[in-house]
């Protein structure tokens, strides 16, 4: 077998594998173990023996059920990308010092209260899954700094979210949020703000929110977007019905004098909608033309690919 062995490492990747190899059993010490990109569909009883284990990759393989992963304590990275998990069980609160947790991807549709416990959590990828809600205890995960929902089926989000104080990153593409909870001014360290493809008709204030960098709200039904921060470098606001835009926002991007501004991206409906002047934006002002499907090669690079593929996008070189 292919294995490939580092200090206290085990991988298995691209091994054509059915199941776990029974050889692991005799590696009780093992830190490291790495078994992605496998046709793996169960986790045997016996991986409960690896008591020192503390990074598990199980990404790209066809697991249903993830219910003996928590009797691994002291596992602190556990990767579960691209499988066919339906469910995180209620006993996943016994892997108390878990820092990553992934499971893009696969086919969750509710959240246990049980992950509230996992307090050492620092980032949460549960991407492309199914989930509508999300429990009120995801805002005990105060030492989290990245959480990915993109394309999800979210309704809304637990006011709780404000507790989530560490948080810089957080991606809510691709969902169904009709609105945000005002505890989200409360984010002071947030630094990147993905709420693109919803059904948001406003927005919460997010003039507080100083380290915000990064804001796409692109593809929403907003007609009005105020009390921006002066903080913000990169903002996408196309296919909105805006018909207005915080006056602060253009002001501060025309007298921005240190070129940190990077982009403002609109449509070619809110150009002349919204009045604003190409020629005085400059480069920073990024525009695609959804009418007719296309923008500028280097205009679509600043497009999330989700957003390309939905409104068939072809860039154009000029």
């Amino acid at each position: 077998m292919g294995k490939k062995v580092f200090m206290n490492l085990l991988s298995y990747r691209h091994q054509g594998l059915r199941e776990f190899p029974e050889e692991i059993r005799q590696t009780p010490n093992i830190t490291n173990l790495n078994l992605s990109d496998n046709q793996i569909e169960r986790i045997p009883a016996w991986i409960a023996t690896l008591k020192n284990l503390q990074v598990l990759y199980l990404n790209n393989n066809q697991i249903t059920n993830i219910d003996k992963l928590c009797a691994l304590p002291h596992l602190e990275v556990l990767q579960l990308n691209n499988n066919q998990i339906s469910r995180i069980p209620e006993s996943i609160r016994g892997l108390t010092n878990l820092k990553r947790l992934y499971i893009n991807n696969n086919l969750l549709v509710e959240v246990p209260t049980a992950l509230g416990e996992l307090t050492q959590l620092n980032q949460l990828l549960l991407a492309k899954n199914q989930l509508i809600d999300l429990p009120d205890t995801i805002g005990k995960l105060i030492n989290l700094t990245s959480l990915n929902l993109f394309d999800n089926r979210l309704e809304q989000l637990p006011d709780t979210i404000g507790n989530l104080t560490q948080l810089t990153y957080l991606q809510l593409g691709f969902n169904c949020l009709v609105r945000l909870p005002h505890t989200l001014e409360c984010l002071q360290a947030l630094t990147h703000l993905e709420v693109f493809s919803n059904q948001l008709h406003t927005l919460p204030g997010l003039a507080h929110l100083q380290n915000l960098k990064k804001l796409n709200v692109g593809d929403n039904y907003l007609s009005c977007i105020e009390q921006l921060p002066t903080s913000l470098t990169e903002v996408s606001i196309y296919h909105n019905p805006l018909k207005a835009i915080d006056s602060g926002l253009t002001s501060y991007i025309e007298n921005k004098g240190d070129n940190k501004f990077e982009y403002l991206y609109v449509d070619t409906q809110q150009v002349q909608r919204l009045n604003i002047d190409p020629q005085v934006l400059g480069k920073t002002l990024k525009v695609v033309d959804l009418a007719n499907k296309k923008a500028s090669a280097l205009d679509l690079n600043y497009m999330p690919m989700e957003l390309r593929q939905k409104w068939q996008i072809i860039g154009e070189w000029t």
